[in-house]
C-alpha cells in the first residue's frame, strides 16, 4: 500500500502523525478519577473504544478496565476491530458519532492495560542479576 492509498483519519493532527490508523495502540486510560477503560491513541487523542463501539458485536470485549478479554480473543477478533476502528477514524460520516468519544492526552491517566495473572521470576546465573 502505498502513502497515496493510505486513508486518512479526521481527527486533528492524526494524519501524518505517529499515531495516525496505521499505528493504534490500545491502552487503559480514565478521566476525572472514573472507572478505567480501554482506548486507542490517534494522533494527541484517546478514543474510549468502548462508549464508541455501542452496538457492535464486540462490544462486551471492551467493555473491560484491562484489554485481558480482548487478547484472550485472538488474532482474528483482533483483525476484525482493527478494520472497524479505521473506517471510524476515516469515514468523516462517523465523525459526529465518535467525537465525543474523543479525549485530549493531557485530560486523561494512562493505567497499567493488563492484569497481570501470575508473574515469577527466576535467578538463571550470576550473569542474570
Amino acid at each position: 500500500m502505498t502513502n497515496a492509498d493510505r486513508p486518512i483519519s479526521w481527527v486533528p493532527g492524526a494524519h501524518g502523525s505517529l499515531w495516525d490508523v496505521d499505528n493504534l495502540p490500545y491502552g487503559v486510560f480514565s478521566r476525572d478519577s472514573a472507572v478505567p477503560a480501554i482506548g486507542v491513541r490517534i494522533g494527541e487523542y484517546v478514543v474510549d473504544v468502548a462508549k464508541a463501539a455501542r452496538g457492535e458485536t464486540f462490544e462486551d470485549l471492551l467493555a473491560h478496565p484491562t484489554i485481558n478479554p480482548l487478547l484472550a480473543a485472538g488474532p482474528d477478533t483482533w483483525s476484525i476491530i482493527r478494520v472497524w476502528m479505521i473506517d471510524l477514524l476515516t469515514d468523516i460520516s462517523q465523525r459526529v458519532d465518535v467525537e465525543p468519544h474523543l479525549h485530549p492526552l493531557e485530560d486523561i491517566e494512562l493505567h497499567l492495560p493488563i492484569e497481570v495473572a501470575d508473574y515469577v521470576d527466576f535467578y538463571a546465573s550470576l550473569d542474570h542479576a
